[in-house]
């Protein structure tokens, strides 16, 4: 699902979460608020969430027991 990401989500999701840059970094290095990057944070992950939860629907991992 991350692949499927636009190339500045990617790269935002990397910063946080691999190489643990704090959102007041990521935001000046963007030149963003840091509110603009929070916001954009939680919609990426309801994106990765909802990517995730497709594929296991269609998956044997989302079958009954």
């Amino acid at each position: 699902c991350v692949d499927g990401l636009a190339g500045e989500h990617r790269e935002l999701i990397h910063g946080y979460y691999r190489e643990e840059r704090s959102v007041s970094e990521l935001s000046q290095a963007r030149g963003r608020s840091v509110e603009a990057v929070y916001k954009m944070l939680q919609r990426i992950r309801q994106a990765l969430h909802e990517c995730i939860e497709a594929r296991m629907r269609t998956s044997d991992f989302g079958g009954s027991a």
